[in-house]
């Protein structure tokens, strides 16, 4: 599925998240720069009901980069970093997660209860500093 250089305010993702809950077969998703002149309000709400219409899908590349949610946008998608059974890639470039959404996102990802094995994990351009590095090396 293919959403990225959208715009995409909280109601029109959470209609969206509706269709794509009645898809069988879902393996990639790009929400790639959905959230281009969005208020950082917005952004939690829509990408949680897109973020939730995925999580019982087979999807095995996410990306969500150019989204500059930083660390609040981590705290919305946690639920799904945390439950995700096949997810073998993860975009999430640009999107300002700065020390404390790295160091978050670091630890759902080994927090995941069905110990995700990611073959590829791009984090560029999030400003990770010592702190989100550290938590990124374990």
């Amino acid at each position: 599925m293919e959403l990225s250089s959208n715009s995409l305010n909280e109601l029109v993702s959470k209609d969206l998240s509706e269709k794509i809950k009645e898809l069988k077969f879902l393996q990639f998703a790009n929400f790639s720069d959905i959230f281009v002149s969005r208020s950082i309000e917005i952004i939690p709400g829509a990408i949680k009901h897109l973020m939730t219409a995925i999580l019982d899908k087979n999807v095995r590349i996410l990306n969500i980069s150019n989204n500059a949610f930083g660390p609040i946008g981590v705290q919305s998608i946690e639920f799904f970093m945390r439950n995700t059974k096949n997810l073998m890639e993860l975009y999430i470039e640009n999107c300002g997660l700065g020390p404390e959404g790295s160091e978050l996102l670091a630890n759902l990802l080994i927090e995941n209860k069905h110990k995700l094995n990611l073959e590829v994990l791009v984090i560029s351009r999030n400003r990770l500093e010592d702190k989100g590095a550290k938590a990124f090396s374990q």
